[in-house]
């Protein structure tokens, strides 16, 4: 190679402009996607989980208030409340692994060769990685 190229610089270059800022839009869009359906989910996954701990420690609460007296008293789960908690309990962690999986399968690092972590913790790094501005 010499000192006399130019090189790409003066309009060697054979990727057309206009397709290369479709593509450049095209990876914007995609990554606020990404970022919506993060915070989505990590919402869901938050909400669903306040209400299991909601519905454990003060589902089966009573408060009863007369004029002279207050009683708060406590009941037991009882079976019929098992499939309620299951329900709370799975559905965020099922929406935990399809989003850890969606970033693993989807190219979420650059950097994968470089990566110490292993690629389920550089997933969920990935992931907190969207809420840093």
């Amino acid at each position: 190679m010499s000192d006399e190229a130019n090189g790409l610089a003066d309009g060697e270059s054979q990727i057309d402009p206009s397709a290369f800022g479709r593509y450049i839009e095209r990876q914007i869009w995609k990554h606020e996607w990404e970022r919506r359906l993060a915070r989505l989910a990590l919402c869901l996954v938050i909400g669903f989980y306040v209400l299991l701990v909601g519905f454990i420690f003060l589902g089966n609460g009573r408060i009863v208030v007369g004029l002279w007296y207050i009683v708060v008293s406590f009941k037991p789960h009882g079976v019929a409340d098992v499939p309620i908690i299951l329900a709370l309990a799975s559905i965020p962690t099922i929406l935990m692994i399809a989003l850890l999986r969606y970033f693993h399968h989807n190219g979420g690092s650059d950097s994968k060769g470089e990566s110490l972590l292993p690629l389920s913790a550089q997933a969920a790094k990935d992931v907190s990685d969207l809420f840093k501005n």
